[in-house]
């Protein structure tokens, strides 16, 4: 009974440790750390680094249009044409903060892959599921995405154990990387309602297409056409342009449906509408549908309009004064 109870206790210790190590991830030393940041509008930032460096890339904070980190290696002429030299990795849940000081780090290894032969080789770091960057023969794509929860990425470079022989004969070889963030190639519309709506008002449509005011509307960048549709305000059509990584903003005044009237005349008129004076200072206001009658009065002289007034229509009444010269 007591051996069965040890063997439990055994097994129940056993399977912890391989938990904890398992939770632990992998334990590494890099020579030196570099920190790098970056921006949120694809500014390139360009490190110096050794064969056994490792750089914690943090990220802008505002990361609505980033979508990946893109990383240019210029490789120096001595290990250029070394096959199966130069290793990459990147790490995730790295567990000690970063810093210049530290060498010692620990973390899961959620990539690693050997850095092909040639003089340049640019690396992609996929940050969200909207990362479309292709790979081509002159560059790769990690197929995992990091947890950005700390807003860091973890980049590591190594010579590969076969060639750790080698360590001493090219410990001073450095590389140039420059890194950046990748936007994607769209931005955001914001809509500054005035007065603020309900959006069961109206109905928005953008390049013909119904979109959610609840919602961010991404769009690519480019021309793009706006139509506001309601049974409350005004139809309005609008043409704007979107910028790559960037909010653009696009004032809508919302104006009723009532028809709107308005007057310029001389400032010595005198102006009745439906027999009612108004003020002759030529602002636009709005009046009743049907039938309405302006009179004009300077001087001795009357001038009599009658216009029929329509939801959603808006009205300009001219007067001008005119003089006629005959020759004989």
């Amino acid at each position: 009974m007591m051996k069965s109870f040890f063997r439990v206790v055994y097994l129940l210790s056993f399977f912890f440790l391989i938990g904890t190590v398992h939770a632990s991830g992998e334990s590494f030393k890099v020579k030196k750390l570099f920190p790098v940041a970056v921006g949120e509008l694809s500014e390139t930032v360009s490190v110096t680094v050794g064969l056994n460096d490792a750089l914690c890339i943090t990220l802008p904070a505002d990361k609505t249009f980033v979508t990946g980190l893109k990383i240019n290696m210029k490789i120096p002429e001595e290990i250029a044409s070394k096959k199966d030299f130069l290793l990459y990795s990147v790490f995730d849940n790295i567990r000690q903060t970063p810093t210049e000081r530290r060498t010692d780090y620990s973390g899961e290894r959620l990539s690693e892959e050997l850095v092909p032969q040639g003089f340049t080789h640019t690396i992609y770091i996929p940050l969200t599921q909207d990362f479309n960057i292709k790979e081509s023969p002159y560059s790769s794509k990690i197929d995992a995405i990091p947890n950005t929860n700390k807003n860091f990425v973890f980049f590591r470079l190594r010579q590969s154990d076969d060639r750790r022989a080698e360590i001493r004969a090219y410990e001073k070889v450095q590389l140039e990387l420059s890194v950046q963030a990748v936007i994607m190639d769209k931005g955001i519309l914001a809509l500054d309602f005035s007065p603020a709506p309900s959006d069961e008002d109206f109905s928005i449509y953008i390049d013909d297409e119904k979109k959610s005011l609840s919602d961010k509307i991404f769009l690519s960048s480019g021309e793009h056409h706006l139509s506001l549709v309601s049974d409350f305000y005004r139809n309005e059509v609008r043409t704007f342009r979107i910028e790559k990584g960037r909010v653009t903003t696009l004032p809508m005044l919302l104006r009723g449906i009532e028809p709107t009237l308005q007057i310029i005349c001389p400032k010595n008129a005198e102006i009745l509408l439906d027999n009612k004076p108004i003020e002759n200072n030529r602002a636009e206001f709005a009046v009743t549908s049907g039938e309405h009658i302006i009179k004009f009065t300077i001087g001795d002289y009357d001038v009599i309009k009658s216009i029929s007034a329509e939801k959603g229509r808006s009205y300009i009444v001219n007067l001008t004064m005119d003089a006629s010269i005959q020759e004989n």
